[in-house]
């Protein structure tokens, strides 16, 4: 929506795909949309093929041709918006991306609403449960003599 305009950097991958969309559409104006309305169809070969595209105008709902797209490739069932529960639930059990990052990127307005589209993995809460039991240890050792004969700065981050 306008109130909600942001940029959003690509993957490499994402600028590879726009890269060769942008090659097979030459015609496509500067101001067309990247997700314009299409249709789609299968060749008796198997391959895809979009046609009549119109540029000016946003593809209005992305289900149906999102269920072609699934039935082509033989992709299971699932939602494309369970794409994007998926990226941000990674993007939030990863200790180098910050959450004000993951609002940034995903264009949400406080920390819950991100955390309403995580789903934790059980391996990330024994890792978590893991470092902390770690860090409880060295800190329980700090002041006692096998402490006092070690440099410190191995025991403590």
């Amino acid at each position: 929506t306008a109130a909600a305009r942001r940029r959003v950097p690509l993957s490499p991958t994402a600028c590879l795909a726009l890269a060769e969309w942008l090659q097979q559409h030459p015609d496509m104006p500067a101001d067309g949309f990247v997700v314009p309305k299409y249709k789609m169809s299968q060749s008796r070969s198997g391959s895809c093929r979009v046609h009549s595209v119109k540029y000016d105008t946003p593809m209005a709902r992305v289900e149906r041709p999102w269920k072609e797209v699934k039935a082509i490739m033989g992709l299971p069932k699932f939602r494309m918006h369970d794409l994007r529960h998926g990226r941000i639930t990674r993007a939030m059990a990863d200790p180098n991306i910050s959450h004000a990052t993951v609002l940034a990127l995903y264009g949400h307005s406080s920390i819950e609403q991100s955390l309403n589209y995580t789903h934790l993995q059980d391996a990330v809460k024994v890792a978590a449960v893991e470092a902390m039991a770690e860090n409880e240890a060295k800190l329980r050792m700090v002041g006692t003599p096998e402490a006092q004969s070690k440099d410190t700065t191995d025991t403590i981050h």
